[in-house]
């Protein structure tokens, strides 16, 4: 990915966190690592993210970064598996992901929500949630 089009993901989410934001509706960045470089559904079976940390922090967590500079209210997590952060869970179960990364690197002290536990990304990964039926 080009730098213009990094840039241009980025103001993307800055502007759309602060319109939304300026009405009084709480904005979400999702879904943290990043997702969209997948080619499963995490709602059916859990997709791996197979990039080394400097090729996240150069492309995915860009308009996170520019989300969380807006003020951005909450950031969704992604049921991911990016083995280069943390090899055993799940982004949205990692601490290596939500503490390390989120909160204390990217200094984000908004809302962090999860995506529905029940996804079958998710159970694959861990039995530790039940699943509500």
């Amino acid at each position: 990915m080009s730098e213009k089009a990094r840039r241009g993901r980025a103001d993307s989410a800055a502007r759309s966190s602060e319109a939304l934001q300026a009405e009084g509706i709480a904005a979400c960045g999702k879904a943290f690592p990043g997702h969209g470089d997948t080619s499963t559904d995490s709602h059916h079976e859990l997709p791996l993210v197979e990039h080394p940390p400097e090729r996240l922090r150069e492309v995915e967590f860009v308009p996170f970064t520019a989300a969380i500079d807006a003020g951005v209210a909450t950031i969704m997590t992604a049921h991911v598996l990016v083995p280069s952060l943390d090899e055993q869970r799940p982004a949205t179960l990692s601490k290596r992901v939500i503490t390390d990364l989120l909160r204390d690197e990217l200094q984000y002290e908004g809302v962090i929500l999860s995506d529905d536990l029940g996804d079958e990304g998710d159970r694959q990964r861990t039995t530790r949630c039940p699943t509500p039926r």
